[in-house]
């Protein structure tokens, strides 16, 4: 629980086990294995937590819109109000600035990063609709050619959350169907608007 710039955790019992001083009062995170990723929604502060303690804190250049960790500990986080309409950061479990990615024609929706931190996806959207994008970190590092995938979206459909399950299983859902991305190949498994479905809520976060 998060109240008064405070990071509380409970026992099952319901007693207090442990308390983080955050400077984060409107909060967005992310949350995957032991690890958090928190922070002011719109400031340029975030936190990585780890084993009940912060493990670093950063503050970026920029307004921080969306946050992302993988069950490693890498960060992305996604930024507005810079010379671009959006930034990527991507660090590693102790806080080192791998890359940047700059986005200076559409707004950055989404990003995560695949489970043995090999890649790294994004989702854009624009007025010609959506696209995801896999980057390739080594080569990103390297300020190689490090695209290694595009995928543009039909125009009509809306993507709300991408997440990567496995190593490189890409799982993307939009407003009205789930896609899966494995090998350099999209794959629609399911839709969420047929006559016969009657889908009130859907995530791919589980």
């Amino acid at each position: 629980m998060l109240a008064e710039n405070k990071l509380k955790q409970y026992q099952a019992s319901g007693n207090l086990a442990n308390e983080i001083k955050l400077e984060v009062s409107n909060p967005i995170y992310n949350v995957n294995n032991r690890y958090l990723v928190i922070a002011e929604k719109g400031s340029s502060k975030f936190y990585l937590v780890a084993d009940n303690k912060i493990s670093w804190e950063k503050e970026v250049d920029g307004n921080i819109s969306k946050v992302d960790v993988n069950r490693n500990g890498y960060v992305t986080i996604i930024l507005t109000g810079t010379t671009y309409k959006s930034v990527i950061v991507t660090y590693d479990s102790k806080g080192n600035e791998l890359f940047k990615t700059y986005i200076s024609k559409s707004l950055a929706l989404d990003a995560t990063i695949s489970s043995d931190n090999q890649s790294m996806a994004f989702a854009e959207i624009d007025t010609s609709g959506t696209q995801i994008q896999i980057i390739s970190i080594e080569k990103a590092k390297a300020n190689d050619d490090y695209i290694t995938y595009t995928y543009s979206a039909p125009s009509n459909s809306l993507i709300t959350n991408i997440e990567y399950q496995n190593k490189n299983k890409l799982v993307c859902i939009y407003d009205d169907s789930i896609h899966v991305i494995e090998n350099n190949q999209d794959q629609e498994i399911m839709k969420l608007q047929e006559d016969d479905k009657k889908i009130n809520q859907a995530d791919i976060r589980l």
